[in-house]
């Protein structure tokens, strides 16, 4: 038999469940929070073949991604200058902006899908 206290709030079994439940709670939570992995869709391009693909990256992923074309450790993200409209693959590195190789503008965009035309 629970006992309540004199204002009928709720019993003392029914406030240790609460307790568990929230302990419960939170250590589910943590792990799997810890162990989740978040993907995300990228276009990227291999710097050896020129290569245009979509592909799920891990937000782990290291850079250079093997291209699948060429199987080549040169993947990066695929970009499009803003200038001269020329594509361009960028290896993400510290403290690094994409250039062009054409005109060297560094005003370029990433792309989010894949150019009309590229075969995937």
């Amino acid at each position: 038999m629970n006992r309540r206290s004199e204002a009928g709030g709720i019993g003392y079994g029914q406030l240790a469940l609460l307790a568990v439940l929230l302990v419960l709670l939170f250590v589910v939570r943590h792990y799997t929070e810890r162990g989740r992995v978040i993907r995300y869709d990228r276009v990227l391009m291999c710097s050896a073949c020129n290569h245009i693909w979509g592909g799920n990256l891990d937000t782990g992923a290291q850079f250079p991604v093997r291209c699948p074309k060429c199987s080549q450790q040169a993947g990066g993200f695929a970009y499009r200058c803003e200038k001269c409209q020329a594509l361009l693959p960028f290896i993400p590195q510290p403290s690094a902006m994409p250039i062009c190789p054409k005109c060297k503008s560094t005003d370029c965009a990433r792309l989010e899908e894949i150019p009309s035309g590229t075969s995937p």
